[in-house]
């Protein structure tokens, strides 16, 4: 998922390209998933044990 934005990011650097605002919100989307996605997994699970 982190690639698109990564050769985005890349071509934004090194050829001078520019985002729509279609694509600029795509791409935050596509970030905020990125980063839920994360935090989602880092989270431990926790499990009830009866004593």
């Amino acid at each position: 998922v982190g690639e698109p934005i990564f050769s985005m990011l890349l071509s934004m650097l090194l050829l001078g390209e520019r985002l729509s605002i279609i694509q600029a919100i795509g791409a935050l989307l596509m970030s905020i998933s990125i980063v839920l996605g994360v935090l989602q997994t880092s989270r431990p699970v926790q499990t009830d044990t009866i004593n």
